[in-house]
């Protein structure tokens, strides 16, 4: 996970909009090139909302891994230098309950799904 200041300044304020047949053609390209491979990943909003309200969070940052096969995101919220947060209250704290959910989330911690496949 990155954890370096390579000169990055993140405002909140990445990424933009597209038209609709390019997001179309893009995803209908992936189906193909990715036969039996997860087409989309979900997140409710409470996990993102958690990620994006800790304190200096710019936004949130996707890692891809494979797990026994099955591939997987883990999203961690990024600072405006863009370093992870990593060492957050959440990250922490006894895992139990809520709070553990959202460890899991933002470290990836073994024995918890950390997205859902969406076909």
């Amino acid at each position: 996970m990155e954890n370096t200041n390579n000169g990055i300044h993140l405002t909140g304020k990445e990424g933009e909009e597209f038209d609709l047949q390019l997001a179309a053609s893009w995803t209908k390209n992936h189906r193909e090139k990715h036969p039996g491979q997860p087409v989309s990943h979900f997140f409710g909003k409470e996990i993102l909302q958690k990620i994006l309200g800790q304190e200096g969070c710019q936004g949130i940052r996707f890692y891809p891994l494979n797990e026994d096969g099955q591939k997987h995101l883990i999203m961690v919220g990024a600072t405006s230098d863009g370093n992870d947060q990593l060492n957050t209250v959440a990250a922490k704290a006894p895992q139990t309950g809520a709070k553990a959910g959202l460890q899991a989330h933002i470290l990836g911690r073994p024995g918890r799904r950390v997205v859902r496949k969406m076909y």
